[in-house]
């Protein structure tokens, strides 16, 4: 028992002093780890690489600079790629539409999460202006949860295009449009689970696809040559 205590100790001191080592060297390292990341453009590791070394030493001026450089090119950068996502879906229809809303949506989530890291040390003063670090007034849990709606709309929309254009290739008759309207159902069901009977419609267009009639020559005990129809399949997705 004497013998199991005595592990866990020297455990839990080797522990304090690798910790304790980490933390008085880290700084130099995480802060050369920020500045690779903001060198090659990465600047969402930028930020939080430098808020890991403000962490550990928040009188680190580089890495205070860092960080607001390296927030305020990321917050450009995605707000820009919002807004282009966003013109890009008003000339889209079904899913590529659903696509450039969904970007939108996972675009300000990573400005929020991010956000969220900076607040932990926004208390900061930077020691060149004598100001707080500046990551801003706006949450952007509004543009959020609009840019959530929008998308869920979407789906919605996007099912039921997706929907008209697989009846349409039904109605057709003919093997490749099975194949092309059993495409749109699947799509309309991705889009909306459970979407009218988009699976049900999937199964039956795909298995009209699949389905074909070969005529197979053989001899029969006649030794007259004959001919038989089978069915085979050609696969579709």
């Amino acid at each position: 028992m004497r013998s199991w205590t005595s592990f866990h100790a020297l455990l839990a001191a080797f522990a304090f002093w690798t910790a304790l080592s980490a933390t008085a060297q880290g700084p130099a390292k995480v802060y050369g780890d920020a500045e690779e990341y903001y060198e090659r453009g990465n600047y969402e590791m930028a930020v939080k690489k430098s808020v890991e070394v403000l962490r550990i030493k928040d009188t680190h001026r580089k890495a205070q600079e860092l960080l607001q450089q390296a927030w305020n090119t990321f917050l450009t950068r995605a707000t820009g790629a919002i807004r282009e996502s966003q013109v890009a879906a008003e000339d889209l229809e079904g899913s590529a539409r659903v696509r450039q809303l969904q970007a939108v949506v996972d675009s300000y989530k990573r400005i929020i999460d991010l956000r969220g890291e900076c607040s932990t040390v926004a208390h900061i003063v930077l020691k060149d202006t004598g100001r707080p670090v500046d990551i801003g007034t706006n949450d952007y849990y509004a543009e959020w949860q609009a840019a959530r709606e929008a998308l869920k709309n979407g789906e919605s929309a996007a099912a039921d295009y997706h929907y008209a254009r697989g009846l349409e290739f039904e109605k057709a008759g003919t093997m490749e449009q099975y194949k092309l309207a059993a495409r749109e159902f699947r799509q309309a069901n991705l889009n909306s689970p459970g979407f009218k009977d988009s699976r049900v419609r999937y199964e039956t267009n795909r298995a009209k696809a699949t389905k074909r009639l070969a005529i197979i020559p053989f001899e029969n005990a006649s030794g007259r040559a004959s001919t038989v129809l089978r069915r085979t399949s050609s696969r579709t997705r």
